[in-house]
Protein backbone atom coordinates (compact mmCIF):
# COMPACT_ATOMS: atom_id res chain seq x y z
CA UNK A 1 0.00 0.00 0.00
CA UNK A 2 1.01 3.59 -0.51
CA UNK A 3 -0.44 6.82 0.82
CA UNK A 4 -1.42 9.52 -1.65
CA UNK A 5 -3.18 12.84 -1.20
CA UNK A 6 -6.76 12.93 -2.41
CA UNK A 7 -9.30 15.71 -2.77
CA UNK A 8 -11.57 16.29 0.26
CA UNK A 9 -14.64 15.28 -1.74
CA UNK A 10 -13.33 11.81 -2.47
CA UNK A 11 -15.53 9.15 -0.92
CA UNK A 12 -14.67 5.78 0.55
CA UNK A 13 -14.26 3.17 -2.18
CA UNK A 14 -13.73 5.73 -4.95
CA UNK A 15 -11.14 4.76 -7.51
CA UNK A 16 -8.54 7.38 -8.27
CA UNK A 17 -6.82 7.01 -11.63
CA UNK A 18 -3.06 7.32 -11.43
CA UNK A 19 -1.64 6.82 -14.94
CA UNK A 20 1.86 5.91 -13.81
CA UNK A 21 0.84 3.51 -11.05
CA UNK A 22 -2.46 1.98 -12.06
CA UNK A 23 -5.55 2.63 -9.95
CA UNK A 24 -5.80 3.69 -6.32
CA UNK A 25 -8.77 2.69 -4.24
CA UNK A 26 -9.60 4.88 -1.27
CA UNK A 27 -10.43 3.22 2.02
CA UNK A 28 -11.03 5.09 5.25
CA UNK A 29 -10.37 3.29 8.52
CA UNK A 30 -12.00 3.94 11.88
CA UNK A 31 -9.44 6.64 12.67
CA UNK A 32 -10.32 8.54 9.53
CA UNK A 33 -6.94 7.92 7.91
CA UNK A 34 -6.88 7.35 4.18
CA UNK A 35 -5.59 3.93 3.21
CA UNK A 36 -4.83 3.50 -0.45
CA UNK A 37 -4.87 0.15 -2.21
CA UNK A 38 -2.84 0.10 -5.40
CA UNK A 39 -3.92 -2.08 -8.29
CA UNK A 40 -1.23 -2.12 -10.96
CA UNK A 41 -2.33 -2.59 -14.54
Amino acid sequence: TKKVKVSPGTQNGDKIKMPKEGFFKLNTNEKGSHIITIKIK
